[in-house]
């Protein structure tokens, strides 16, 4: 309802202009006889009236308090009206706008974020139409925040951010904080990972990373799993006493030798039985790895059972021919080709 509809009649609002006036003549009156020092009033009553240059002066701090806080912020920060339209940026905001030569296309205050959005053309525009489509749903109420990565490259590195969404106030939506934050490091260390975990796969020996401090799995390759016959989930859910063998104190112990020695630990050589009975040799080695400013332990597996197949084959075989040659009766000599 428009404040036009709640006048009760002409007469009302006439009298009401006239109330505004005259508030507006004591205000001045007021000024004039504090000469501009005063920035408080009370009545009879004890109620404390702001005057109005005191109330400007509030608004004044409070929004450089508010750009200060902004503005010491890294990523890029607007704030949208309810329609879309922006109403602040921080300087992050201004910089990336110039840094990509995108200031004569709607990044300014006053400008429809949306429409922006909506006219984007050529490569991202499914992106900026999906995000628009995300702003509105915060604006409307339908949805408390929204994010969306996304991907924007310079002719001299590849770039990713996230943008996120939130609304201004929690009750009827009055606007929207719109942050765009650097995600560039994020995804090439991710990248990274997926490169060093396919690499990791890719390989025959089991390979398990525990980080020391939590003394928890960061990662088991495919080999490891074929080796244990169990599932990531399960290895995991194992630990690394379950799985490395030893109690939880003494893989510490060994894990502090290592990263105190500076050295790989010596080769450890295990026989353990498979599901179905068979005997499984494997060789464990050790090394430590710095993890920021933490360890990662890194342990290989290899599978040398078959390798102790044809060792303890060999092994028998000589056996045999010290049996035949100490046992026989005939004189026995072996020659070469010559």
């Amino acid at each position: 309802m428009s404040e036009a509809k709640t006048l009760a009649s002409p007469d009302a609002a006439q009298e009401i202009a006239a109330l505004i006036e005259t508030l507006h003549q004591t205000e001045r009156r007021l000024h004039e006889l504090t000469a501009g020092e005063v920035d408080a009033v009370s009545d009879q009553e004890g109620r404390t009236i702001l005057l109005h240059k005191a109330q400007e002066q509030l608004r004044h701090v409070e929004e450089s308090k508010q750009a200060g806080i902004l503005n010491a912020l890294p990523a890029s920060i607007a704030l949208l009206d309810k329609r879309g339209v922006i109403v602040s940026v921080n300087d992050a905001w201004r910089r990336f706008a110039w840094a990509n030569a995108l200031q004569g296309q709607g990044v300014g205050i006053g400008i429809n974020y949306l429409q922006v959005c909506d006219r984007a053309r050529g490569e991202g525009a499914a992106e900026a139409r999906h995000a628009a489509a995300g702003i509105r749903s915060v604006l409307s109420g339908h949805a408390k925040s929204f994010k969306l990565d996304y991907s924007c490259h310079s002719p001299n590195e590849q770039r990713w951010f996230q943008m996120t969404v939130t609304p201004l106030t929690d009750g009827a939506s009055s606007g929207a904080i719109v942050m765009h934050i650097d995600s560039s490091e994020r995804k090439r260390a991710e990248s990274a990972q997926l490169s060093l975990a396919g690499a990791m796969d890719a390989t025959e020996d089991a390979i398990y990373l525990v980080d020391r401090a939590s003394m928890k799995f960061i990662y088991a390759n495919a080999a490891a799993c074929r080796m244990r016959e169990q599932t990531r989930e399960e290895i995991f859910a194992l630990g690394p006493a379950g799985v490395l063998a030893g109690p939880i104190g003494d893989l510490e112990r060994i894990y502090d030798r290592i990263i105190n020695s500076g050295e790989p630990d010596a080769p450890v050589e295990i026989r353990r039985l498979r599901a179905d009975g068979s005997a499984l040799w494997i060789e464990l080695r050790r090394q430590a790895q710095r993890n920021g400013d933490g360890w990662l332990m890194v342990t290989v597996v290899r599978d040398i059972t078959e390798q102790k197949r044809v060792a303890l084959a060999l092994l028998q075989s000589e056996n045999l021919k010290r049996a035949i040659l100490a046992s026989s009766l005939d004189s026995i000599v072996a020659t070469d080709h010559e």
